[in-house]
């Protein structure tokens, strides 16, 4: 559960994109697979897996705990009762002299979304093996005495790590020290006020709407002052020219979408009278809700910014190339906001479909997607060097303007260059593609 106390440790239904279960009951085509051998590869289906995926696919709990729901189910030491009146209230296992089967949780690839409920169980003979049982490993620490003890000891196990992190000046290190802390522990505090000294950005969020779902949120990106675009060595190995020259840009202070307009935001807009011209986008079968919207143009966000400024009564727009680099690179000089490579844990990319907005982690801004799940447009017209370029983070308005520039790289990317924050596409203005969507901003 890694503190939480919902079904499932992330928050509302679960999603393919957070584990790897639902095959062979929710998809049955897939029982094909029951007659052929298991472990060989990765079979790429609607929902990536038809077996076991390799462990660490999916994001961890707020434990740092990788797969406890789904992938295979796992043993666990406890005699199997129907009930839980039994079961010892101090954490040991159950144990009895005739223990005819043992209990195993989690559900597995092979599992409907019920059976891999936090609370969901299961039982087999010790003796059984089979292609969906796999087990993990425990080891006891010293005791210390608590009304919580689980807690208590998590929370001296944290204290130890927190001691010997190496370096509590590396920013990095303790975002991901802040990220599997249980947030009870009173060094998750300590850790989240050294967070705050190391970062010099802003995570306020802003919402126009009262908490309305179909407003987009916003999140505060402090200005500052950054090197953009791909240095030479850059352009000549795996960029476009049109990525350069580097210059500075000074970026004031503004708004952005924590996340990529997703279809609901854009159905609220048609239902709301605006966006029109497009009132259905081809969403290519994998589903609307809180996926970005694709296969929308440049003419079609910029209904969608219209439409959301009337109903808020707020400035909205595309960002600038510059600002959407920027926020990209979120006080970063490396290729990504990760550094200098970005794996497909941290960004949406070598799949077949967009993932629902906010599945991989953010960046340094708080911002999602950024790099991956689907190419953003921008405002500026395309121009096919910086040469000229404005030094104060505004809009290019002048050059091709047939040509709209699109930014971030998208699912489809075969590798991450395609991601890099440097990275330009331009494509022409009333292009509908299924790789292509946008978030919003709006000044300060």
């Amino acid at each position: 559960r890694a503190g939480s106390s919902t079904p499932y440790p992330w928050a509302g239904t679960p999603s393919r994109e957070l584990a790897n279960f639902g095959d062979a009951y929710e998809n049955p085509s897939d029982l094909l697979f029951l007659s052929m051998p298991y472990g060989v590869g990765a079979v790429v289906g609607a929902d990536r897996w038809l077996h076991t995926s390799p462990v660490g696919e999916f994001r961890p709990n707020r434990f740092g705990l990788y797969d406890m729901l789904g992938n295979v189910q796992e043993w666990v030491q406890d005699c199997h009762e129907e009930d839980l009146d039994s079961v010892p209230a101090d954490g040991s296992a159950f144990v009895t002299a005739d223990c005819g089967s043992r209990s195993i949780r989690g559900g597995g690839w092979n599992s409907d979304s019920a059976s891999i409920r936090s609370a969901s169980r299961n039982a087999a003979i010790p003796t059984t093996r089979t292609f969906y049982y796999g087990f993990r490993v425990a080891r006891s620490l010293p005791q210390i005495r608590s009304e919580a003890p689980s807690s208590t000891v998590f929370c001296a196990e944290a204290e130890s790590r927190w001691a010997q992190l190496g370096s509590q000046n590396d920013l990095a290190r303790v975002q991901a020290f802040v990220d599997s802390t249980l947030a009870t522990c009173s060094i998750r505090r300590t850790a989240q006020a050294r967070l705050a000294e190391l970062t010099p950005h802003s995570r306020d969020e802003v919402d126009d709407c009262n908490g309305e779902a179909w407003c987009p949120r916003l999140v505060v990106v402090p200005g500052g002052i950054f090197l953009m675009g791909a240095s030479a060595g850059e352009t000549l190995i795996s960029l476009s020219q049109d990525a350069g020259p580097q210059h500075t840009v000074t970026v004031n202070s503004f708004l952005v979408g924590k996340y990529e307009v997703t279809f609901n935001q854009w159905s609220a807009c048609v239902n709301g009278g605006g966006c029109q011209d497009n009132p259905n986008p081809n969403d290519q079968g994998w589903g609307r809700g809180d996926r970005p919207v694709v296969n929308v143009s440049w003419d079609d966000a910029q209904e969608y910014v219209r439409w959301i400024s009337r109903q808020t009564g707020r400035q909205y727009r595309l960002l600038t190339e510059s600002e959407w680099e920027y926020a990209a690179r979120a006080g970063t000089t490396t290729p990504y906001s990760t550094g200098s490579s970005m794996s497909a844990r941290q960004a949406r990319f070598n799949s077949d479909s967009t993932a629902p907005v906010g599945s991989y982690p953010s960046n340094l801004f708080g911002i999602y997607d950024m790099h991956g799940n689907v190419e953003e447009w921008v405002g500026d017209c395309y121009n096919s060097s910086y040469v000229g370029a404005p030094s104060n983070g505004t809009v290019w308005e002048s050059g091709d303007c047939s040509m709209r520039i699109a930014r971030g790289g998208n699912f489809g990317a075969l590798d991450a260059r395609s991601l890099h924050s440097a990275r330009r596409d331009s494509q022409p203005r009333s292009t509908r593609f299924r790789g292509i969507g946008f978030r919003v901003a709006r000044s300060l």
